[in-house]
């Protein structure tokens, strides 16, 4: 499942890129046949949740690439993204399943991870600047 929506991800995010302005209506999402996407309102709050695109605040119904879907476009799509990713997780040093934060909670493995993942990202986008 997980495969498919990255898949899905890939093509719009791809076509997002050639568009005019940067810019797709939800009528112009496809699925992998180049058809219109029957799901195309979850695949976009999916791309939205990932910051990959944004509502366009002057059109309904109409998302804009954000300067980090920009950037993953042009340093080889969401497949190489992944993929990157992938890698640096697994140069991470192994941690503890949980650790506690100064106010006593806990954080899961997941998310000390994803936000390692992002600190590095950062980095990475800083420095190809």
């Amino acid at each position: 499942m997980i495969d498919q929506i990255n898949q899905l991800i890939a093509l719009n995010l791809q076509l997002f890129f050639n568009a005019v302005n940067k810019q797709l209506s939800l009528k112009d999402f496809r699925d992998s046949q180049r058809k219109p996407i029957t799901g195309a309102k979850i695949l976009a709050d999916i791309m939205q949740q990932k910051e990959l695109i944004r509502v366009n605040s002057s059109e309904t119904l109409t998302y804009e690439l954000t300067e980090f879907g920009l950037s993953i476009c042009l340093h080889g799509g969401w497949e190489t993204h992944l993929e990157k990713l992938n890698k640096i997780s697994h140069t991470l040093p192994k941690t503890e399943k949980t650790k506690t934060i100064p106010d006593g909670k806990k954080l899961e493995k997941p998310i000390l991870i994803a936000a390692a993942l992002l600190i590095l990202l950062a980095m990475v986008i800083i420095c190809s600047l």
